[in-house]
């Protein structure tokens, strides 16, 4: 019945012992007779072929049987999730995932198994650590459709399990969307309530940051603070990583960068590599930011190197992130290099959504080499595929907008790049990334020729980020040709009146 069994020993239903090299020597027999396929070297793999299996299941049902051997298929991994759950976020990691992709289609049946038979307990006890392998290694587009059928045993749930995935059903993103503020708020006090806050640390990294995201600030602060003084070393280290984001997205550079060395240690700690390579692209990216290249890319490229290690579902887009901080650091063969190798890592698990961001870096590194119409064609590659994946409008803009209406500045094209201003206002709040845009409405003043409204510009990216952008060489030499045409002080006048604008009174002129 198992789909895929590890070894000799793995195939019986129930962990038990198969009789050592005698077991291999009954199994070997059974692949020359075809009815059970072997792969691997070594530690062989045995799966029985389907007709073989379907065969088999009936004849167990026939027997009355059935039901017995699939609850042993089902306490035996159901022990073996639990024995990995906590493994996956520690210095085990690598060994731990490396079983669970050997075993992945014996965990999903076996989920699916106890789900069928009305095992909520089982059900309970295999999910959380499937959906930490989910988020950290493995895309799997049933993983929403199980959980809702775990779900739905309701209150025979334990109260911390039902509370936590409902939470992890509508707040970890995967649906490309948030609920709203109040359902939110609700879905966070029932883990707290519940206890799910303290049972199950993967909430860390999902309910802390949805709060933020929704502005439910009150709530995000309190649970940040339980959340650091969390009974789990990985979940302290997360909230670690959650303050280190929010406090850099929302513009305290010193609290972010104190809580990133606090991340740093405490992930190094854990030795949890899918955390740390997360908390090495946030200190990258500030690095980046305040035109501290080398270190950017020391960071960049080991936390590459941790999802790769990893075989994760996401080393596609870090790949990408790095090629996007070789160009800001002047070095486009070397992005073009990294280019090469994302779309050498997109291929097998890794989701096909990971194609979308590269194509975007490709748009933006032609329209930085002076060639924009190229940089039109994979925008236009971006939005075909997203059209095939189904993603939705508001996504598309996002991945979009900016980056038309540079290519229409980059063109000279300034009337229809105002036109289109709004929607790449939208699309860069929409990415947590405002301070673009108002980088971005510099361009156009000065395009339309107002070079005191363009510093005005710079200064209000500033405000919404800030710090400025000394990375960018873009801006670089965006800041020195308002200096040509202001002269320095004008310029530095005008600038001044943007960054002494409150963040908020920035955002709103932005998107007036």
């Amino acid at each position: 019945m198992c789909p895929n069994a590890d070894g000799p020993d793995g195939g019986d239903g129930n962990g038990g012992d198969s009789g050592g090299d005698g077991g291999a020597y009954v199994l070997d027999a059974l692949v020359e007779k075809s009815i059970v396929e072997a792969s691997g070297e070594g530690r062989r793999r045995y799966r029985m072929l389907e007709t073989m299996r379907a065969y088999a299941a009936q004849e167990l049902l026939l027997a009355g049987e059935r039901e017995a051997v699939e609850a042993r298929f089902v306490r035996y991994f159901r022990r073996l999730a639990e024995e990995h759950e906590p493994l996956l976020r520690s210095r085990e990691q690598v060994r731990s995932v490396a079983v669970f992709d050997a075993e992945y289609g014996n965990l999903v049946l076996a989920l699916r198994m106890a789900v069928a038979s009305g095992d909520a307990d089982s059900a309970s006890r295999i999910l959380p650590a499937l959906s930490w392998y989910w988020t950290m290694a493995r895309f799997d587009a049933r993983s929403e459709s199980l959980v809702e059928a775990v779900l739905g045993f309701g209150d025979a749930l334990p109260a911390a399990a039902r509370a936590a995935f409902a939470a992890v059903r509508a707040l970890a993103g995967n649906s490309g969307s948030l609920p709203d503020r109040e359902p939110a708020r609700a879905l966070i006090e029932d883990c707290v309530r519940s206890g799910a806050m303290d049972r199950y640390p993967i909430l860390v990294p999902v309910v802390v940051p949805a709060a933020f995201f929704l502005g439910l600030d009150d709530l995000a602060e309190r649970e940040l603070r339980r959340a650091r003084d969390h009974r789990d070393p990985w979940a302290r280290a997360c909230a670690c990583w959650v303050e280190a984001y929010v406090r850099i997205d929302r513009g305290d550079w010193p609290g972010g960068a104190a809580a990133l060395a606090q991340a740093l240690r405490r992930y190094e700690e854990v030795g949890e590599r899918h955390g740390l390579a997360m908390t090495l692209i946030v200190s990258a990216h500030a690095h980046a930011v305040q035109g501290e290249h080398e270190p950017a890319l020391i960071a960049a490229e080991r936390g590459v190197a941790l999802v790769a290690e990893l075989g994760s579902q996401e080393e596609a887009g870090y790949r990408t992130w790095l090629a996007t901080a070789r160009m800001r650091a002047g070095d486009p063969d070397g992005a073009w290099r990294d280019v090469a190798a994302a779309r050498r890592a997109i291929g097998g698990r890794v989701q096909r959504h990971s194609e979308l961001e590269l194509e975007r870096c490709v748009a933006e590194l032609h329209r930085r080499g002076g060639a924009w119409e190229s940089s039109e064609q994979a925008l236009d590659r971006l939005e075909a595929l997203a059209g095939e994946l189904s993603v939705p409008e508001e996504t598309i803009e996002v991945l979009v907008a900016p980056a038309r209406v540079a290519n229409l500045l980059a063109a000279g094209a300034a009337a229809e790049a105002r036109r289109m201003f709004p929607s790449a206002v939208r699309a860069s709040v929409a990415a947590r990334d405002a301070a673009a845009a108002a980088q971005l409405l510099a361009r156009l003043l000065l395009g339309e020729g107002d070079p005191a409204g363009a510093a005005h510009a710079l200064g209000m990216s500033q405000a919404i980020r800030g710090v400025f952008d000394r990375g960018d060489p873009e801006v670089g030499e965006l800041a020195a040709a308002l200096v040509e045409r202001l002269g320095a002080p004008a310029y530095e006048q005008a600038y001044r009146r943007g960054a002494g604008l409150s963040r908020d009174q920035a955002l709103g002129l932005l998107a007036g």
